[in-house]
């Protein structure tokens, strides 16, 4: 019923007129054989009385607004909402259940219903569901043009140039509208981090989230294959600053770890990383350079200003850190609790899936800079990652915390 009603509205100045009034004359012949079925016969008064009723119902019809309400459309509020928020996409099972349900509970006050439609109410957004659909029909040389005609990065991949379009158009959208991007009794709250403490932020399109990433992707020791069991040591400690505002590298955490499990590289391990054995021999334990990496930290970040961690996977902290931490009998520092995790958040905000750091910078038209499988490079490049993401319009939240 949804789509019939879109597709009537879309076309109702064309088609839709030859239509209505076919059925007008097939739904006036079968008004009136009916009527011959039950008396027998038909008198011509009659008759014209019935025309002139099917008459009135197609001038009715004719004259109805071009608007139609919510509830003309016989679909659950919440199945325009997903219509609307998911590019003009048909419905996905899920949501399909979903909705089912929903109409099993029309009993219920419909004030919250509106109060959950209400941010999607606006007529903008049927704007931008038509432009979505527009961009999804756009060839990649198309995509290109109109990027290069609206002043934006025109590298990437053909996801990434239809998200990059739809994400400025929706943005133009709104502006001109004066609409909110977020309902503020809706605000969704995560959490940020200062040098000192923890503490709750509400996630408002208004307002920066944070107002420092730090990017972190650690070398550890390795075997080819690895063991059963076998632990991995941090060798290497890499941090980068990237100021959230500008959007810019602003310092950087560098040092090798020595460690005492596996004290003697692999070839494997030293082939894949870069790193040399006299580099860890002379190193400080992790111990001392996570002692190092705090101190900095603390300099680089006030206790007023907040920052976020972010690794391309959960694997650094979940899994390196956490496991060295433990291993050693250390506290985990509270500002690796919770983390960003940039490659998850690469896949849902393109859709685009399978991927790693040199797919993510091949999709958005980016090379890799420095060596592969050098902590500081691999950081570096993360963030190139993740300053794309943000100037594309993605939302740079936490989204990962220990498993």
């Amino acid at each position: 019923m949804f789509y019939g009603n879109i597709i009537c509205r879309t076309f109702r100045n064309k088609h839709c007129k030859d239509f209505v009034a076919t059925s007008f004359y097939k739904n006036t012949r079968t008004l009136i054989k009916n009527k011959m079925s039950e008396n027998g016969n038909v008198t011509n008064d009659e008759e014209s009385a019935v025309i002139k009723r099917s008459t009135d119902q197609q001038n009715e019809i004719s004259t109805k607004p071009e608007i139609i309400k919510d509830d003309e459309l016989n679909v659950p509020t919440t199945t325009k909402l997903t219509q609307i928020t998911r590019d003009g996409a048909p419905p996905t099972s899920s949501e399909i259940t979903s909705n089912d349900n929903d109409q099993q509970q029309q009993h219920q006050p419909q004030q919250s219903a509106a109060v959950n439609y209400s941010q999607f109410s606006h007529p903008v957004y049927k704007k931008i569901s038509a432009a979505n659909g527009r961009i999804n029909r756009m060839s990649k040389d198309e995509l290109i043009d109109a990027l290069k005609y609206l002043g934006l990065n025109p590298n990437g991949s053909s996801d990434v140039l239809q998200k990059r379009l739809k994400m400025y158009t929706k943005k133009q959208h709104l502006k001109e509208s004066n609409v909110n991007k977020r309902d503020n009794s809706n605000k969704n709250t995560d959490t940020t981090i200062t040098a000192d403490t923890t503490r709750t932020t509400s996630l408002m399109a208004t307002k920066k989230y944070t107002d420092f990433y730090i990017v972190i992707d650690f070398e550890a020791t390795c075997e080819e294959p690895n063991p059963p069991g076998y632990f991995h040591e941090i060798i290497e400690f890499p941090a980068v600053l990237v100021d959230a505002q500008t959007l810019e590298i602003v310092s950087e955490f560098h040092h090798y770890c020595r460690p005492k499990v596996n004290p003697t590289l692999t070839e494997f391990c030293k082939q894949l990383t870069g790193i040399t054995q006299i580099q860890v021999d002379s190193s400080s334990t992790f111990e001392t350079v996570l002692k190092r990496f705090d101190k900095w930290l603390k300099e680089q970040v006030s206790p007023e200003q907040n920052f976020v961690i972010a690794t391309d996977g959960p694997w650094d902290i979940d899994r390196f850190l956490k496991n060295q931490c433990r291993q050693l009998k250390l506290d985990i520092p509270h500002y690796f609790q919770r983390w960003v995790n940039i490659r998850k958040h690469f896949n849902n905000f393109y859709k685009i899936h399978q991927v790693n750091v040199d797919a993510m910078l091949a999709n958005l038209g980016l090379t890799f800079v420095g060596r592969p499988h050098s902590g500081i490079d691999d950081s570096r490049n993360i963030a190139r990652i993740m300053m794309e993401l943000i100037r594309d319009g993605g939302e740079i939240v936490i989204n990962e915390t220990f498993r």
